[in-house]
């Protein structure tokens, strides 16, 4: 488990933050978190990240992310200027230098990659850069006391309309696996137009050197959010949380645990649930990885 405290002066967003993968799993867990306090070299600067690696070759892979995407990130950022537009700038070349990086680094990503969804907070905005089927949520609560989770990121799944017509104009093919009768099995999958390979279940990420001959990218999908008193916590976890759990039903886990200042406690909870639900609902379990952050927006306070 891991555990960070962080403060911060006026005029920022404060958080507190855990995270946490799956300890019942026997096999090599292939996904990657990270969170880091002061990026940019600002008090008011914090990235987490989420990636979740898969094929051969996954675990290598988003190791790799977590140990370069940061410093990409940060190289870029202090080239451009320092506004919105600079920041996603440096966001997408961050992930784009780390892909390109990737591919000569002696790791085979032939069939092997990895999402990514990462989450800056600088001060009161929040820019959301994603790559693949992880996925942040933001939970809000009214001055009614209303509760209501939002999607901080969308889930690039291969037949998303406008993932799959990229696809298809890069000369490649969406769709099930096919049983020995023909109908479909699992989700919609990227191949080759005259072959039966990779069979990736999503439309983006880095790495999937194969995949990417056919549409799948690298360049990350970016979201930028004004936080707001009404803004609680964040969750950013991989598709083992998701595949099983709605945003609405990660959001009723946490709010007890938000409720007394246990985001330790909270990310545990959403393990536990996601791996009972992959243990009824399936053969397997995949990675289960979550990290949760409590904000405190500047104006008001939370214990």
């Amino acid at each position: 488990f891991f555990f960070l405290m962080i403060r911060r002066p006026p005029r920022s967003t404060q958080s507190r933050s855990s995270a946490a993968s799956d300890v019942y799993k026997r096999q090599v867990n292939q996904d990657a978190f990270l969170a880091i306090s002061n990026f940019l070299g600002t008090p008011d600067g914090t990235l987490f990240a989420v990636a979740d690696g898969h094929g051969v070759n996954g675990h290598l892979v988003s190791s790799f992310v977590k140990a370069n995407l940061p410093t990409h990130i940060e190289t870029a950022a202090r080239i451009r200027n320092d506004d919105s537009q600079g920041f996603r700038g440096a966001l997408q070349a961050g992930f784009l230098t780390t892909e390109k990086e990737l591919r000569s680094s002696g790791i085979d990503t032939a069939f092997s990659g990895t999402t990514t969804v990462a989450v800056v907070v600088r001060g009161t905005k929040a820019f959301v850069a994603n790559v693949g089927d992880s996925r942040a949520i933001i939970a809000r609560c009214n001055h009614h006391g209303s509760w209501s989770a939002a999607a901080m990121s969308r889930d690039h799944k291969a037949d998303d309309p406008r993932e799959m017509m990229r696809i298809h104009a890069s000369g490649g093919r969406v769709e099930s696996y096919k049983d020995y009768e023909g109908k479909p099995l699992g989700p919609a999958r990227v191949w080759l137009k005259n072959e039966n390979i990779p069979g990736l279940a999503m439309a983006r990420s880095i790495g999937d050197r194969i995949a990417a001959q056919v549409g799948v990218i690298a360049e990350p999908e970016i979201t930028e959010f004004d936080l707001t008193p009404d803004d609680q916590f964040i969750v950013i976890a991989s598709d083992g949380v998701w595949e099983f759990l709605s945003n609405q039903e990660v959001l009723d886990l946490v709010i007890p645990f938000y409720q007394r200042g246990d985001a330790d406690a909270a990310c545990d909870c959403i393990v536990k649930q996601s791996h009972a639900c992959w243990k009824k609902e399936d053969s397997v379990v995949d990675d289960i990885t979550v990290i949760v952050v409590f904000l405190n927006v500047a104006g008001i306070s939370i214990n």
